[in-house]
């Protein structure tokens, strides 16, 4: 069976006291650390925001965390590959890089890529990542619970992306167009990571035009678990996601050694999985299922610019900070001189969404054509 603890906590005083509560319904810290052992941990640090944004982990919780490893007698890390700016720009605006000083804890290198590979299924799996999970003993993944334009939701498992240095992301969205094939891809990376343990903070949550820009969304927990894919589940159900609906879970579920194949064998400690959930929750539409539905690939490309959601452009917002061009892998958003307005072009557009991942304003949204939610229903039906 695998453990996942949900520990009820509603704001972020005396995060260290909350983790351990966790810690301790699973049996204890020295289940999982060693005196001495280097502990990355990977926050969600997409991009430069204030402390109190729910686009990233809390700053109470790594500062908490970080302090519970330390004071344990293991060696705490931490490190990750933000979408924009560097890791060290991000924590200061997070006013965590004084914390960091003072308390002596090293930000491993984030930019220099080494190459990680193993063999599964008669099959190499092998990634790029920065060079500082080399310096680490264990990987602790520590993600943020937050909707996805894409992936539809990012947790524990998808957070492991932030371990491929951040140029190398946009051509990653672009090697893998297709939600499932990226997914499958994501899978990779968790199966070649291998992080010794998950928490999602879920206190206050990202529900809507996620993972940047939605709304806060109060769900009041902190997941903790040995498995990140127990987690994750645990995760999705809260906000009344099915595993099949999120590609990343469903494919890791399928890979049948990389947790849970079900929920019965999940064990939950601390309070109960039901007390959480949120039918309520803002949600991203799936689409990827209307795709796979229509099969051929040339009925797809005449159907795409009519059921396919979009990134579009709320020129109000936009500031013409340029971050949607300089991440955008095929280049279809650019600045348009004769109206002086950014534009994208659909033909080449990918479906990505990294332009509206990585708005810092919120101008992008992601569109859902009318057609979409109707061929959705009538596949429901069949």
């Amino acid at each position: 069976m695998f453990k996942v603890a949900l520990i009820r906590q509603n704001n972020y005083l005396d995060c260290y006291n909350t983790l351990k509560r966790g810690f301790d319904a699973l049996g204890g810290l020295e289940k999982f650390i060693k005196y001495g052992e280097r502990i990355l941990i990977k926050p969600n640090l997409l991009m430069s925001v204030k402390s109190n944004c729910p686009a990233v982990t809390h700053p109470e919780i790594i500062k908490a965390l970080l302090l519970i490893i330390k004071d344990f007698g293991a060696i705490p890390l931490i490190g990750d590959s933000p979408g924009r700016g560097t890791v060290e720009k991000v924590l200061n605006n997070m006013n965590l890089l004084d914390f960091l000083k003072t308390e002596n804890i090293r930000i491993v290198d984030c930019t220099t890529p080494i190459t990680k590979k193993i063999n599964f299924n008669n099959r190499e799996i092998k990634h790029t990542f920065f060079k500082g999970v080399n310096n680490a003993d264990k990987i602790w993944t520590i993600a943020k619970l937050k909707t996805h334009g894409q992936m539809f939701y990012t947790g524990a498992i998808k957070n492991l992306f932030g371990l491929v240095p951040g140029a190398l992301k946009p051509e990653l969205h672009f090697k893998y167009p297709d939600n499932w094939k990226f997914a499958d891809m994501i899978v990779d990376i968790f199966q070649l990571a291998q992080p010794a343990f998950a928490i999602i903070d879920a206190i206050i949550a990202m529900e809507g035009n996620g993972p940047g820009s939605g709304e806060p969304k109060n769900l009041n927990c902190l997941i903790m678990s040995e498995n990140a894919l127990a987690a994750d589940m645990c995760a999705i159900k809260m906000i009344n996601y099915k595993t099949e609906d999120i590609p990343i879970i469903d494919l890791a579920i399928k890979r049948k050694i990389l947790g849970p194949q079900n929920y019965n064998e999940i064990t939950i400690l601390g309070e109960p999985l039901e007390n959480f959930i949120d039918l309520n929750f803002k949600k991203v539409r799936q689409e990827s299922k209307i795709t796979t539905f229509f099969g051929a690939p040339i009925i797809g490309k005449i159907l795409k610019p009519l059921i396919l959601s979009k990134p579009i452009i709320n020129f109000d917002k936009c500031i013409k900070c340029n971050h949607c061009n300089e991440i955008c892998h095929p280049k279809a958003i650019k600045l348009n001189n004769q109206t002086n307005k950014m534009k994208i072009d659909y033909l080449k557009c990918i479906r990505c969404y990294c332009c509206q991942e990585i708005c810092p304003v919120g101008a992008i949204k992601i569109y859902k054509p009318p057609l979409l939610k109707s061929i959705d229903e009538l596949i429901k039906k069949l």
